[in-house]
């Protein structure tokens, strides 16, 4: 198998004012007035820039902070970053509500077409997992993250960087709800909305023809300021009026080019909620790491309470063993040593318990060999029952 292509800085457009034309990344400028949020009307979250903060994620984290968490930046403040956030205050956050977190996404690419991000804000998915827990986040957290940045949910299953993060987060005790961006992404200035580029061959096409066409009215600009310094230099040059009519002309070109944006921006960039898909939440432990660091759903033998099978069978053993009982019965001296001796399989074992549980047929011998089923009065079926209701 051919190696990935390297890891490159997906670089997230933004829509919001600028001053100049950009080659690339661009902010263009919003569509309406911004948003008025009543701080006292939306439910409280929190908002971080990770990594690296430039042009694009400072404006960003701008518009995200006053549409989305009701918290406008202060004239002339700095986006906050998790990174340099003093003390804890993640701690702050509680179930139901959102944490954004707003960094640029780094993914292989190929013909254009974006693959998984390997990096987010310069982190990995264990690294990030293991900084918002250095501030604060609680292993009782059950809201939502926000991976606000390219590619965080591109890719396929196990794949994407947003299922290793949450993966990431359930090994260290932490089972909340993880949302990412299934493409490149931007920032709407006016809504604070996301809006992803698809990552198709298709959405590659419409994103190389809007940064082109940026690109060409940036040309274009900056020949007119050449060509403007000129004539402003030079009234007698002999080519004065030739460079005149060049200024009117790239000036049309420039306007007819960026005429065409808004039709270009809003078929490359969609609104689309299936290309920002949310993970649920994890019931127990349902992620486990294997030893070459991949992430895969847990084997059957772990139930919901993050324990083995064996193990809760283990614990009814043991709270057997510790009560005084007066005339055991056959049966439960039998269980017992079954219980309590080796099993070719977890299904093994499974089959023998729901057999003395009275919740299932009898295992073939060839399985494993049982004796007569519990009563339910007895103590052993009482604590195995317990044991078994708590594993799955």
């Amino acid at each position: 198998m051919p190696s990935p292509p390297p890891a490159t800085m997906n670089r997230r457009f933004f829509v919001g004012a600028v001053s100049r034309l950009p080659t690339g990344r661009t902010a263009t400028p919003p569509r309406g007035p911004s948003r008025s949020v009543s701080s006292a009307a939306i439910q409280r979250k929190q908002a971080f820039a990770v990594g690296d903060v430039d042009d694009t994620i400072a404006r960003s984290m701008a518009t995200i902070l006053s549409a989305k968490v009701g918290a406008p930046l202060a004239l002339g403040a700095s986006a906050p970053r998790l990174e340099t956030a003093a003390g804890t205050p993640l701690s702050a956050l509680a179930d139901g509500e959102t944490l954004y977190l707003d960094a640029h996404g780094a993914a292989p690419e190929e013909a254009g077409v974006p693959g998984a991000a390997v990096l987010f804000g310069g982190l990995s998915p264990e690294q990030l997992a293991t900084l918002v827990l250095s501030k604060g986040l609680q292993a009782t957290y059950a809201g939502k993250i926000y991976l606000n940045g390219c590619n965080t949910a591109t890719g396929a299953g196990a794949d994407t960087y947003a299922f290793r993060f949450q993966a990431a987060l359930a090994l260290r005790g932490v089972r909340c709800i993880v949302k990412g961006n299934g493409g490149y992404s931007q920032v709407d200035g006016a809504t604070g909305h996301t809006l992803v580029n698809p990552p198709t061959p298709v959405g590659a096409q419409n994103r190389t023809a809007l940064q082109d066409t940026y690109r060409h009215a940036g040309t274009l600009k900056a020949q007119v300021e050449r060509d403007m310094k000129y004539v402003k230099d030079n009234p007698l040059a002999p080519d004065f009026s030739a460079k005149v009519a060049a200024i009117k002309q790239a000036n049309t070109d420039m306007r007819t080019a960026l005429s065409t944006v808004p039709g270009l921006r809003a078929a490359t960039y969609l609104p689309d909620k299936a290309l920002r898909p949310t993970l649920p939440a994890p019931v127990g432990i349902t992620h486990y790491e294997s030893a070459n660091g991949r992430y895969s759903a847990v084997p059957a033998s772990v139930g919901r309470s993050g324990r083995t099978l064996e193990q809760h069978v283990q614990a009814a053993l043991a709270s057997y063993n510790s009560k005084w009982k007066f005339n055991p019965s056959a049966a439960s001296t039998a269980a017992v040593g079954v219980l309590g001796g080796p099993f070719a399989s977890h299904t093994a074992r499974l089959m023998a318990v729901r057999w003395y549980l009275r919740l299932g047929p009898r295992p073939p011998v060839q399985l494993v060999a049982v004796g007569d089923q519990l009563s339910a009065g007895s103590s052993l079926y009482g604590f195995l029952k317990a044991e078994y209701d708590r594993w799955v």
